[in-house]
């Protein structure tokens, strides 16, 4: 036994990955699956959407199940390109929608186990010792804000890689491998969908680069006497500015390979950025709503301060996960504990952390001469990204992100200013580990406060305890979370007390023994302990039957649609969503006898995609710009011409909300005009602005009459009256549409899906221009007679990127392969 234990510290990283599987572990061990959310409204239903139509022998480019037809591969977050997420594809082939559901979890902990190893090695190559590197990595990987947005699974998936991609910028060197690595780590990251993410780790890593640059220049010689002394002490400043030239560049040109392995994805997206509602910016209110609390910086010691909505009573600013940024306490104080002892460092006085780790030789050279010669450089580096990262996480709270929003490029495409805390939080977790790596027991006035700290944390502890378990009544107005929580946190400091107490009596770094013992073995006991308290249950789950069994309104609706679209109103899916659903204030509401079975029964956005039943709304993340704009004129369009324009949108069935029904909403059947449709009238708009003006204005007969955004058509062409036409749809899958139509007069076919710019058409295998109609649809001009109408999805953008990516994953290939055979 003492040897296995002793064994298993000889693998230091082996707790790294057991404790994110550990977090995860109720979720995948019981069978169940992660739903609240995203999950469940968007994650699970665009992979199942793509497995049925890969199955159906074509490619997942286009959803015509949301939002009258959207892109789905070019939907960033769709992540369809990601290999990862090829795994979900196999377990939607095994086992269906439920095997795919419950991958998430493991997937889940995966990405966090592999962010807390990058962290580790990250650590490792700048000269920390192994549980420096533990630290590090754990309070990275179990952080607040990795965890309880797990369930954003394409942040989880981009966050994994940010210590990889600094790692790979540490590691350059000039070396042409490394350079690959870095662009292998950064393309990756960027097929992983989430562009913010990706955006804040670039960021972070031009100013690495800047800094490992600027500190591993060659040292500049002292001037010598004579007149060669001016000289070479200016050689020696122009060699420094060229290596940090030269980093810049090694940096650039590998971003560069990075963005080629994944322009696949890349080209597609932009293109559907610039059509899509944030082409310019997004709206300043949505931008700033989740915008860092400034009361959540008490998080930093105490996480649930303002409750936490797994117990339920979470009343803080916004939602919990937004500003969840607790990296543990003891990892905090190390952190604190790290820049105070900077600070002391007399100047001209060399780091205490001077010893070499049992690294490879080129690890040992590189990492811990840094760490020797550039640790208070590195700890104040840390620190300005901490301030830097938190004032703009402020956002609408101080000036600055406002102003950078309406002035410098790329501010105003994201929501949420809080999420660049991030980079805070990877400050943190560093910081933590080189606090660790020179931590020892106390001596003198230390000793002593280190003895009033720890013998007030354990006032603190117990009197907080005593308070919540029996003196509530009478403290009525303080919040229990705040006595739970201070209870907690001095618990907690109780431990670092102790641990701070018992430390070695010399600093790690000046001890020969590089692996943990028994008091190392507490302080990541504690530290684990800490986190998975902090992060259990913020990621929901379910049983599989939720996605295993239809909708219980799914064959109602089906029946009433009669193949026509659903449609919830803003108001109706708001009220659903988050007053009734996914409340901010708990993960358990109180549900109707069919727990969360009515999740499903109520067919939000982008749930309908499990059932197969077409609908209006869409929950993507991007929608077309004009789709936004359609919606919002809905939204708030009178009675009668919100008939008229749910008329042009093809919808049959209209949800509302009553609570004398099982589930709590109504399914209202209703007249609609047919998706694809023949029209023999025509009026002209020079502009969109005029074709909506004369769609939300006009009382025309849309039976007869489209609105066309060209000059070619006079402003009423071809109106003989009554002028049916025989339409047979011939084939249709997500990708093409095949019509058969015959008529007597000219006059043009109608399809009620979004027009988007790489649909192409063919009559009569003759090229045809597709016609914007109504502002929104589709329509191409049909001569009378009987004609075979062709439309395909056919995203150029897509297939270029698809050549550059295998261009660029081909010589990468072939490099790696060649070293390897010279090797």
């Amino acid at each position: 036994m003492k040897e296995g234990i002793k064994r298993i510290f000889r693998l230091p990283y082996l707790v790294l990955v057991l404790a994110p599987f550990g977090l995860m572990a109720p979720v995948f061990l019981s069978g169940q699956a992660l739903f609240w959310g995203t999950p469940v409204a968007q994650f699970v239903p665009w992979w199942s959407w793509a497995w049925e139509t890969l199955r159906g022998g074509h490619l997942p480019l286009w959803n015509p199940l949301l939002g009258m037809g959207a892109p789905l591969l070019a939907n960033y977050q769709s992540g369809l390109l990601y290999p990862p997420n090829w795994l979900y594809l196999i377990l939607a082939a095994i086992g269906g929608t439920p095997a795919l559901a419950w991958g998430m979890s493991l997937f889940v902990a995966a990405h966090l186990a592999w962010a807390a190893i990058g962290m580790a090695l990250l650590a490792q190559r700048l000269g920390l010792g192994v549980l420096a590197q533990i630290i590090s990595g754990l309070a990275f990987s179990l952080s607040g804000y990795l965890v309880a947005r797990a369930g954003f699974l394409s942040i989880n998936a981009s966050v994994a890689w940010v210590p990889w991609v600094i790692l790979g910028v540490t590691s350059l060197g000039g070396v042409v491998p490394k350079l690959y690595c870095l662009s292998f780590c950064v393309g990756l990251q960027l097929l992983a969908g989430h562009a913010q993410t990706s955006w804040y780790t670039l960021l972070l890593a031009g100013m690495w680069a800047i800094l490992w640059g600027m500190v591993n220049s060659p040292p500049n010689p002292q001037p010598e006497g004579g007149k060669h002394g001016w000289w070479r002490g200016r050689i020696a400043h122009r060699q420094s500015f060229v290596h940090l030239g030269r980093a810049i560049f090694l940096f650039a040109a590998a971003v560069g390979i990075g963005f080629a392995l994944s322009a696949a994805q890349l080209l597609p997206t932009a293109e559907y950025l610039q059509q899509s509602q944030r082409a310019s910016a997004v709206d300043y209110e949505l931008a700033m709503t989740y915008s860092f609390w400034p009361w959540r910086f008490l998080t930093l010691l105490a996480p649930n301060l303002f409750g936490n909505p797994v117990n339920g009573d979470y009343w803080g600013y916004a939602n919990y996960w937004e500003d969840a940024v607790y990296v543990g306490l003891l990892p905090i104080i190390m952190s604190v504990y790290a820049i105070i002892n900077t600070g002391k460092r007399k100047k001209g006085q060399s780091p205490e952390i001077s010893r070499k780790l049992s690294l490879t030789n080129d690890q040992a050279i590189v990492g811990s001469s840094f760490i020797d010669r550039h640790s208070t450089a590195l700890v104040y580096f840390l620190l300005g990204i901490f301030g830097f990262s938190f004032l703009l996480a402020l956002g609408k709270n101080t000036p600055v992100f406002p102003w950078l929003y309406r002035y410098v490029p790329t501010f105003a495409m994201f929501q949420a200013p809080s999420r660049i805390s991030l980079l805070g939080v990877f400050a943190l977790a560093l910081l933590a580990g080189i606090g660790v790596e020179t931590w020892r027991r106390p001596k003198g006035r230390s000793l002593y406060w280190a003895r009033l700290g720890t013998a007030a944390a354990a006032a603190i502890a117990l009197g907080a305890g005593v308070a919540a378990l029996g003196a509530q009544s009478y403290l009525v107005e303080i919040k229990p979370s705040f006595i739970r929580a201070t209870a907690l946190a001095g618990f907690w400091g109780v431990g670092v007390g102790i641990l701070t107490l018992t430390a070695p009596r010399t600093s790690l770094v000046a001890n020969t023994e590089n692996k943990p013992g028994k008091w190392s073995l507490a302080v990541i006991t504690l530290v684990v302990t800490d986190l998975l308290v902090a992060g259990w249950g913020l990621n929901p789950r379910v049983d599989l039957d939720f996605y295993n069994k239809p909708s219980p309104a799914a064959e109602e609706v089906r029946i009433k649609a009669e193949g026509a679209r659903l449609y919830l109103s803003n108001r109706t899916e708001r009220a659903i969503k988050y007053d009734k659903l996914f409340r901010f204030d708990t993960f358990y509401p109180p549900l109707s006898e069919g727990g969360w079975r009515i999740l499903r029964a109520v067919m939000l956005p982008n749930i309908n995609l499990l059932e197969g039943i077409p609908s209006a709304n869409n929950f993507d993340p991007l929608v077309p710009g004009r789709y936004a704009r359609w919606m919002e004129e809905l939204a708030k369009a009178d009675p009668e011409l919100r008939e008229r324009l749910l008329n042009l949108m093809n919808v049959s069935v209209v949800e509302e909300m009553d609570a004398s029904k099982p589930y709590g909403v109504r399914y209202d059947v209703r007249p609609t005009l047919p998706r694809v449709r023949w029209i023999s009238c025509a009026r002209s708009a020079r502009s969109s602005s005029e074709a909506l003006e004369l769609v939300l204005s006009s009382k025309a007969d849309f039976d007869r009459v489209t609105v066309l955004e060209t000059r070619e058509v006079s402003q009423i062409t071809n109106c003989p009256g009554e002028s049916p036409a025989e339409l047979n749809i011939i084939s249709e899958n997500p990708n093409h549409l095949e019509v058969q139509i015959e008529a007597a007069v000219n006059g043009y076919l109608l399809v009620a899906d979004v027009w988007y710019p790489r649909w192409v058409a063919w009559v009569d295998g003759q090229p045809t221009r597709i016609l914007r109609a109504n502002y929104l649809f589709r329509a191409v001009e049909v001569p009378a007679g009987k004609h075979n109408v062709v439309f395909t999805y056919q995203p150029i953008t897509f297939y270029l990127g698809a050549f550059v990516s295998g261009l660029a994953w081909l010589v990468v290939g072939l490099f790696i392969y060649r070293r390897r055979r010279d090797s």
